[in-house]
């Protein structure tokens, strides 16, 4: 059986340049000159986790956006025909997250185009990928 804190004090002795970092009741070993670069790779790191959660939040809004086409175009059917958050989206990458921005600006004629380009694109990949998907369960 290894006792973890006299290990870590034996190694702390052998080896001067590795420091401790207390993370709760963890305690982490490292060099003081890789600390730098594994912070930098780490808030990279946290940065695609977000990115991931938002594109995954999105996507599953517009797969159950349901939008029909009664024949007749109104003032609101671009509006209707996307989810309201890819909208605040788009406008949130082109004029920024804070609300000021979005009152001012509002949604433009590009953001609601390449809000509707998105859902199209979503959604097609959607069900070519649902097809491929059932013709490879159903062969003999």
């Amino acid at each position: 059986m290894v006792n973890s804190t006299r290990l870590k004090d034996k190694l702390l002795a052998e080896i001067p340049e590795l420091e401790t970092y207390r993370k709760g009741r963890d305690v982490l070993l490292a060099f003081h000159k890789d600390v730098g670069s594994i912070l930098s790779q780490a808030s990279d790191f946290n940065e695609a986790i977000l990115l991931a959660k938002a594109a995954t939040i999105l996507r599953r809004q517009m797969l159950d956006h349901k939008s029909k086409f009664d024949g007749t175009f109104h003032e609101t059917c671009i509006e209707e025909s996307m989810p309201p958050t890819l909208l605040q989206f788009v406008a949130m990458i082109e004029y920024g997250a804070d609300i000021k921005s979005q009152l001012r600006f509002g949604a433009s004629k590009t953001d609601l185009a390449m809000a509707q380009l998105l859902q199209y694109n979503c959604y097609a990949r959607y069900i070519t990928g649902t097809q491929r998907i059932g013709k490879h369960l159903f062969q003999f």
